[in-house]
């Protein structure tokens, strides 16, 4: 188990925390980059739109008549070969770029995410951030204790407060992330992390695997089969074996 540094409000060092298993998973950068495009993805809006060749606001009428010009033959100039007529082929407004993601596959890159900033000692733990001043120059002088006012920061807490909000809403580097609701983007983007204590068990209770859901081996399962007991079946008597008996009765009683 992988510890961090804590620090207090005043961005000095108190001791070590004990960061939950999710900070020592394999780094897989796939799964990562893979979180990153369908989140990007997601928030593209589908618009962007031409005017097709029905929609541009030009007459209809037929350019120049259809013999003894000596030109290529043509129709009304809202053509796509013409400058100011419509875009053949182009966005109508109604592409679809939503991408999907498994619940499991997101947990893997989250989890590759923070072991991956563990490693590059981008993570810092503070006991109390509700009990810093409700100023941006405290804030500033923290982050100045930090050396990262010109950083980005993201600060990780285990709910929403409205005290920690008012103390860092005016810093244009700082984002505030809740526990329950991180992402993969958003912690690769944000720069140095700064967790709250208290947020370190939420982390750990939304985004750990459930042991309940862990499926048993094959082999386990076959061993258990065979040593439970059978049941006993009580033998039929097939048909040669009546055969025979009848065959013996009549022998018997022409003798």
């Amino acid at each position: 188990m992988s510890t961090a540094p804590l620090y207090n409000t005043t961005g000095k060092q108190t001791g070590t925390a004990k960061l939950p298993t999710i900070f020592d998973a394999t780094v897989n950068p796939t799964l990562i980059a893979q979180a990153v495009r369908v989140y990007r993805s997601n928030q593209r809006q589908s618009s962007a739109k031409t005017l097709r060749r029905a929609e541009v606001n030009l007459t209809k009428k037929k350019l120049y008549r259809q013999k003894g010009t000596g030109n290529a033959r043509h129709g009304a100039k809202s053509a796509p070969i013409f400058v100011g007529g419509g875009i053949a082929h182009g966005p109508t407004g109604q592409q679809n770029f939503k991408r999907t993601m498994s619940k499991n596959m997101r947990r893997q890159a989250l989890a590759s995410t923070l072991s991956l900033k563990n490693q590059h000692k981008q993570i810092s733990i503070i006991n109390d951030l509700t009990k810093l001043d409700i100023k941006s120059k405290a804030a500033q002088l923290l982050l100045k204790n930090f050396k990262l006012e010109d950083q980005k920061v993201t600060i990780v807490t285990d709910s929403k407060n409205d005290q920690i909000n008012q103390t860092w809403k005016n810093l244009n580097n700082v984002q505030i992330v809740y526990a329950p609701l991180l992402n993969t983007y958003q912690l690769l983007n944000g720069g140095h992390q700064i967790i709250m204590e208290s947020a370190l068990p939420v982390i750990d209770k939304t985004y750990q695997a459930k042991k309940n859901q862990v499926r048993q081996p094959k082999d386990i399962a076959v061993s258990a089969a065979k040593d439970t007991p059978s049941k006993t079946t009580t033998s039929t008597p097939t048909k040669k074996a009546t055969a025979q008996k009848t065959s013996t009765k009549s022998t018997a009683k022409k003798k």
